[in-house]
């Protein structure tokens, strides 16, 4: 059996985007036949010509076409064999330290402001900001920070994500 075929019936039983259609029509006829050896060369002709991200969801497309064949008996085996893809992560950027010091500088002109639970504004953006420089935490994160985080001199709490 083939993908496209797959994708098809895929198509028709499922309710699904016409974008997604659109992409499972296009790696379901790229690869051709459902057998770990074309999932596999299909991802080795794919892997220099796409992002690492992009070819992960390329596999996740074409498994998840197998799997449905599976599901309805259209095909007898599970999808086994299927090279993993790892996914390449740039690296993170981070500020400068001129950059911080920038930022830090920004915060202090507001030292002579008060916030409206009486912190000082200008204290409260340069904590903030180190927090979060330090930890690498979200903004989200930062913003669910309270007290109880702090036992003595050790922060703890749970990031969201």
């Amino acid at each position: 059996m083939k993908f496209s075929e797959l994708a098809e019936r895929y198509i028709e039983a499922k309710l699904i985007c016409e974008q997604y259609q659109a992409r499972l029509r296009a790696v379901a006829e790229a690869c051709g036949d459902v057998t770990a050896d074309c999932v596999n060369d299909y991802l080795r002709l794919r892997q220099p010509q796409v992002s690492s991200i992009t070819l992960r969801n390329e596999r996740g497309h074409l498994l998840t076409l197998w799997r449905f064949g599976f599901e309805i008996g259209l095909i007898d085996t599970h999808p086994r064999g299927i090279a993993k893809v790892r996914v390449r992560r740039p690296p993170t950027k981070a500020w400068s330290p001129d950059q911080l010091r920038s930022l830090l500088d920004a915060a202090a002109s507001f030292r002579l402001r008060t916030m409206r639970s009486g912190a000082n504004a200008g204290w409260f953006l340069r904590t903030w900001i180190l927090l979060g420089y330090e930890t690498g935490a979200r903004k989200g994160d930062l913003w669910s920070f309270r007290g109880s985080h702090l036992d003595g001199d050790t922060l703890s709490w749970t990031q969201s994500k």
